[in-house]
This record gives structure tokens, sequence and C-alpha cells, in this order.
């Protein structure tokens, strides 16, 4: 009998080894990096209340409560891992799993509690201000991503621009989206690689680009940069690729009409037109006429400026001149 209840204790052991093996692969991390010195992944500090001790985020229990609350609360920690995350759950969970983040257990703890709170107070809350925010930002990254791996450039307020154009029907910024809050968005998600230098051009914002090259680097290539035939050049390429299925239509109002309807507007001409009406693509189709009078006034304005402020100054120094050849020597 107790030879039986050795092996017995000894095989329920080694199943409770087997199976959390099997239930729980925690890969190795990636790199021997102290945990000590690295950051923690929630509070973005590597000291906390005077502790250093951090923990890798390997449970998958653990990794989908993490998940789970930072799509929830779009914030900080949401921006530090968007490149973690996808419309797949199951991969943004094993995504999490591989990546080497760690925390403080205290900041796992205190994060997770917090979103259990939220969950059971209410079914929905609406995102703030700040969350819509980095919401936009969140939408703004694959692009901003794109143009550091071309090393090309960009101000801070084109970018804004471009976020700003990715709202959606029912989302409204009460306050407004300022330069100085994208730029400490990008700051948080890429740190040290990217360069945000400031703009040689008055009233300009700053410009932004990767650390892998150099400001001399970026001097050059807007030297020999012609964005107005590069713009052109890519509009050009996606209308050419757009079927309006005309080809065996007469062409006259009601089919123009059909075409219109049924065809698909390309993504860089949305993007195109909402940068130059400064709304958000939505917005675009959805206007009457009388609003899109609105949208073209500015436009129509900017063109009439400068030969309005040409004939002001032509007519202000005329009259000066009169006033001078009327005046009566003394």
């Amino acid at each position: 009998m107790e030879c039986e209840t050795d092996n017995g204790a000894s095989t329920s052991v080694g199943f409770r080894k087997s199976l959390r093996r099997s239930i729980l692969p925690c890969p190795p991390p990636s790199c021997p990096k102290d945990p000590r010195t690295l950051i923690c992944v929630i509070c973005g500090n590597v000291e906390h209340k005077r502790h250093r001790d951090k923990y890798r985020i390997c449970e998958y229990g653990s990794a989908e409560k993490f998940v789970n609350a930072a799509i929830y609360f779009q914030d900080e920690v949401f921006t530090r891992v968007a490149d973690r995350l996808s419309n797949n759950h199951e991969e943004c969970i094993k995504s999490v799993i591989s990546a080497d983040l760690y925390c403080h257990n205290t900041c796992l703890q205190s994060y997770l509690r917090k979103f259990d709170r939220n969950i059971k107070s209410t079914d929905h809350i609406k995102p703030d201000i700040n969350n819509i925010m980095r919401v936009l930002f969140n939408r703004t990254l694959p692009y901003i991503g794109n143009l550091l791996a071309k090393g090309e450039c960009c101000t801070m307020s084109d970018i804004v621009e471009f976020a700003l154009s990715l709202l959606e029907e029912g989302e409204v910024l009460t306050s407004t989206f300022l330069n100085r809050d994208m730029k400490q968005l990008i700051i948080s998600h890429y740190g040290h690689s990217v360069t945000i230098s400031p703009n040689s051009r008055v009233n300009e914002s700053d410009i932004i680009f990767s650390s892998d090259i150099s400001a001399a680097d970026i001097v050059i290539k807007l030297k020999n940069q012609d964005i107005m035939q590069e713009a052109g050049t890519q509009l050009r390429k996606v209308l050419k690729a757009v079927d309006f299925d005309l080809q065996d239509s007469f062409c006259d109002s009601t089919d123009l009409k059909s075409s219109w309807e049924r065809t698909r507007i390309p993504g860089p001409l949305l993007t195109f037109l909402s940068a130059l009406f400064k709304v958000p693509k939505y917005k675009l189709f959805q206007s009457s006429a009388h609003d899109i009078e609105e949208l073209l006034q500015p436009l129509e304005d900017e063109v009439h400026e400068e030969p309005e402020e040409q004939l002001l100054h032509f007519t202000n120094t005329g009259r000066s001149s009169s006033t001078r050849t009327n005046k009566k020597p003394g």
C-alpha cells in the first residue's frame, strides 16, 4: 500500500507538471537584458515606488486580460503595444506573449483591477477627449510607420491634419488636437527611433523623421523633391486604376449617376481631398450643394488673396506718390 501511495503521488505530480507545460507555454525572452533596467509597459517607468523588479507577461490568462484592458482603455499602455495588436484577438494574445513585455507586479494588478471595476460598473463608457485623440493617433500609426520606413519626413501639423481626417461619424473632438499633443504621442510610442527637429521656416511646425537618417540627408531629399508632382503622379495612378464601368453605356446622366453611386473612391484621393478641405473623410460625400460652396470658398479666397494684396499695395503706393507730388514746397 505504501508503494502504491508513493506511486500515485508521483503520478499526480507528474501529471500536473505536464498539464501546466501543455496549457501554458512560456517562450524564453529574446534578449538577455536585466528586467530591473527595463521600462514597465504599464507605468512607463523603470522604478515604481522604489521597486525595480518586473515580470514578463507570458501567461495566457494574464496576457488575455492585459490585451482586453488595453483595448478597452485606449490609453498610454495601448499606444505602447499598438504594433502588437490586430483584429484577430487570438493573434493579439500570442503576440503579447511572444514579446518581451515587462511590468511591475503591482502595476499589472492595479491595471487589471481598474479594468474589472469599469467593466462591472457600466457596459459601455464613451471615450473621453484624450481617448479619442489616442484612437486617432492609433489609426495614424500605419501612415507614420510607412513614412519612417521610406526615410521620408513630415511636419507635425500635416500628421495632425491626417489624423483628423480619420474621424468617423459620431466621433467629436471637443478641444483642439494640437501639434504638441501629437508630438507627445509620437515620442511615447516611438521613443528614440524618431527625430523631431524644429522647422527652419517661421511659424511652421516641427519635422519628424527616422533616427536612422541624418538631418543633412533630409535637407538634400527635400531640395530634390517636387511634392506636387509626386502627389499628382500617385493620384493619376490610382485614378487610372478605377473602373467606372461605362464601357458599354451611352454615358448619359442616368449612367453617370449610377456609375458614381457604385464606384468606390480610392483611399489616396479621399486622403488628398480630406487634407485639402480640412474635413473628415466621411463628410466629403455627405455634403449638399451649399456645403460644397462653403468648402470651396477658402480656396477661392486664397486664389484672390495675393492679387488683391498687390492691387491694394499698388493703390496705396500710388496715393502716396500722388500726395508727395501734389504737396507744395514749404
